[in-house]
């Protein structure tokens, strides 16, 4: 799968990408999980760290379609949109704060010589790859 794929679809789009997402970005469908595209492709191939979860969340879902959708209709390159997409939304909302105090506490910040690990999702970007085991939304009954 790529944002290529479904770039038309949400170019053309003005959805806020609430629950539920649109039928056009189901995957995969089996008994009561649901996997869904979301742009969450891009790879940071010079990071100095990878920091991995387990599958996107839905309010992660939301933010990288919307910013997806945003940049492809300003006219950026699908490879842009990606990025800004995976930026904008990777770890977002308490969990990157939660992961932040976590990466402070065990020092990654002191290894990487930044202030804080709010820098990689911020000014120092460039030093992080974020991904998941599970690099699409997978949701049970509609819920992460």
């Amino acid at each position: 799968m790529s944002l290529e794929q479904f770039s038309a679809l949400l170019s053309a789009s003005n959805h806020t990408f609430a629950h539920p997402l649109p039928a056009e970005l189901l995957l995969a469908s089996e008994g009561d999980l649901q996997t869904f595209y979301s742009p969450f492709d891009h790879i940071n191939a010079s990071a100095r760290i990878v920091v991995c979860g387990i599958t996107p969340g839905s309010q992660q879902t939301r933010l990288a379609l919307t910013e997806a959708a945003k940049q492809l209709r300003l006219g950026a390159s699908v490879q842009h949109a990606d990025q800004a997409a995976k930026e904008t939304a990777s770890f977002a909302g308490p969990l990157r704060s939660n992961l932040v105090r976590v990466l402070d506490q065990v020092g990654v910040h002191t290894l990487l010589n930044i202030d804080s690990c709010a820098c990689l999702f911020d000014t120092h970007r460039h030093l992080l790859h974020s991904t998941s085991a599970l690099r699409y939304p997978v949701f049970v009954n509609g819920k992460d």
